[in-house]
């Protein structure tokens, strides 16, 4: 076998690799976002209930608002985490499915080859702390989500560099985590308030 039928033949295998890749993450982005949506939709059906019940707060809370107030923080905090979980991983796999895009994009025949102006040797961001993955549950933070293991080599440099470059540039998937979060921060907000002023 030829030297030049050996580079295209590793050549094809990268690209069905890295198709088979982007179609297994996009795959898996949906079903976390379908995920994010179903904890988002039981958190805000419980706050539509208590905002249109006539008898609010329940009787046996009567002078003791707090039980409300603490019932309910417990349940955002709850819900808030596995909304952050989800649409964290949601994002991972968005930022991936991005740069398999680009880079699959970029070995067309006629792609103006936007990769080969942008950093050859682009710094994998280092692992979120403890601390930024907690304020993270508060507010969606663009630094609580690296795209690949700063510790690790496992993928060929190439994809490496394409995720770490769609992760620099990021996607849409930071915004609709936030307009998910703000969603769920009104309907905390506002049981609480109808609970304190009742």
């Amino acid at each position: 076998m030829s030297y030049a039928s050996m580079c295209e033949k590793q050549q094809t295998q990268t690209r069905d690799y890295l198709q088979a890749v982007h179609d297994r993450l996009q795959a898996y982005r949906d079903g976390k976002e379908t995920m994010a949506f179903a904890g988002l939709a039981i958190f805000l059906g419980a706050a539509a209930t208590a905002l249109t019940s006539r008898d609010w707060p329940p009787t046996f809370t009567q002078n003791r608002p707090w039980l409300v107030v603490a019932a309910f923080s417990l349940l955002w905090v709850f819900v808030a985490v596995y909304l952050r979980y989800q649409l964290r991983r949601r994002r991972w796999a968005a930022i991936r499915v991005a740069g398999c895009d680009w880079l699959l994009a970029e070995w067309l025949p006629d792609s103006p080859h936007a990769m080969a102006t942008e950093d050859q040797s682009p710094a994998k961001p280092a692992k979120p702390g403890p601390m930024i993955l907690i304020v993270d549950i508060v507010w969606p933070l663009k630094s609580a989500v690296t795209a690949v293991d700063p510790n690790r080599s496992v993928y060929p440099d190439e994809i490496e560099r394409s995720w770490v470059l769609a992760s620099k540039r990021g996607t849409d998937a930071l915004l609709h985590e936030r307009l998910i979060h703000i969603a769920g921060w009104v309907g905390y907000a506002a049981v609480l308030t109808r609970t304190i002023l009742a």
